[in-house]
């Protein structure tokens, strides 16, 4: 195996695979932020969820009851009080669960990131990593949700999932401790993805289990790293191979529609939360053209989104190199506008 494909598995988390998503990355771009006209604090979409509108079906439902939601804490850091392991649906393939972290010296409700990991749909786990730090040095608490991968359930079951974590974060908002009425998502890579596509197709019902509201499903606002936003793209910009088409459940030649409807910029509209990208310019793994697809689309869209580039930045490199500080810095300025 060469040292280049070496680094793109290590690059996924995928060391070993056996196929790869392969996007050839761009050598220039922006060495400046972009912002939308219209990138201002807007009003959210985000409302109370009650009870009902989260109920799940027998075989796919949410878990545990108000008593002891979370259990006892598993662990305490400088930042929060860490609650592992905390089951939240039921599934036909298995049961699924969250990382917790409630950030220390909290007082009342907090608003909540929830993020979704990495690993090309196939490969990673919860736990958040580097990713946990802004969001819980700014205030916010911040639940890391599995989801299933591709090896297991295909498109749109591992959306439903991420819908599905939101719902029983809204159903339980007392239990955490957090504001059901703010709530953001955060991804990186494949996690990236299903996060801005959790965010403009709320109102898709596919894209839901069954009996979760799109109330359930609304975000305040998001943020995504090195993401994958449009299937359909060909040549260096496009997504292909064996690992998306596993994800997409689908071959080539039948892969057209899962394409167009699992692509985030598909559903982008002026009424979407506000979005923060980070994408470096030398990402071989997402090309850099994704994130600019997809701020092309929301600005059509009439919606607010930045754009943080790493000039010469890798695949998942948000706090690296000389733009490490300057999206940090934004960041946490956007989580403060959008979630505070």
């Amino acid at each position: 195996m060469s040292s280049t494909r070496r680094g793109l598995l290590r690059a996924l988390g995928i060391a070993g695979a056996g196929g790869v998503v392969v996007l050839a990355g761009c050598t220039d771009g922006e060495s400046t932020e972009r912002s939308s006209a219209s990138a201002v604090k807007s009003t959210t979409r985000t409302t109370a969820v009650t009870d009902s509108e989260t109920a799940a079906t027998t075989t796919e439902s949410t878990t545990s009851s108000e008593s002891g939601v979370l259990g006892e804490p598993d662990a305490e850091t400088e930042l929060a009080t860490v609650y592992r392991d905390v089951p939240f649906r039921d599934t036909e393939d298995g049961r699924l669960r969250l990382d917790y972290y409630r950030p220390r010296d909290a007082e009342g409700r907090v608003p909540l990131v929830v993020h979704v990991h990495g690993g090309a749909w196939a490969f990673g786990s919860k736990g958040g990593g580097r990713f946990r730090r802004v969001p819980l040095s700014a205030g916010a608490a911040f639940a890391s949700v599995g989801y299933r991968l591709s090896g297991t359930a295909s498109y749109p079951k591992p959306v439903r999932d991420v819908v599905a974590a939101m719902a029983w974060c809204r159903e339980h908002a007392a239990a955490l401790g957090v504001d059901p009425e703010r709530v953001g998502l955060t991804g990186e890579s494949a996690g990236g993805h299903l996060s801005t596509l959790v965010a403009a197709a709320p109102d898709v019902p596919n894209l839901r289990p069954a009996g979760v509201s799109a109330r359930a499903a609304r975000a305040s606002c998001v943020v995504s790293v090195s993401g994958v936003y449009d299937f359909t793209v060909e040549g260096d910009g496009g997504v292909g191979g064996t690992l998306v088409r596993r994800f997409l459940g689908c071959e080539d030649r039948e892969c057209e529609p899962q394409r167009t409807q699992a692509s985030p910029v598909t559903h982008l509209d002026s009424g979407d939360p506000p979005a923060l990208l980070y994408h470096g310019t030398a990402d071989r793994v997402v090309a850099y053209e994704q994130a600019e697809r997809y701020v092309a689309a929301a600005e059509d869209a009439g919606m607010a989104v930045s754009l943080v580039t790493g000039e010469g930045g890798g695949h998942v490199t948000p706090y690296a190199g000389d733009w490490g500080e300057r999206y940090e810095r934004r960041q946490r300025t956007f989580l403060r506008e959008h979630l505070f």
